[in-house]
């Protein structure tokens, strides 16, 4: 059986909705500087800034956090 894979919280700066994203996904996108980032229900989101309080979860992410 594999580990599980590590997720990162990120915060939507359009509706600032928390999203996750995978660890290798994030990463990836980072290198990329497109400051876009593909989430686990398919969306590419603009991150919010740090200091954006977060909103409500997105309920396809948060289903399929239990499965990644």
């Amino acid at each position: 059986m594999s580990p599980p894979r590590r997720l990162n919280e990120v915060v939507s700066g359009d509706d600032r909705v928390v999203h996750w994203a995978t660890e290798e996904a994030f990463e990836e996108d980072l290198r990329a500087h497109t400051g876009y980032y593909r989430v686990l229900c398919g969306r590419e989101i603009a991150i919010a800034s740090m200091v954006t309080p977060p909103g409500f979860f997105c309920e396809p992410c948060t289903m399929l956090k239990g499965v990644v």
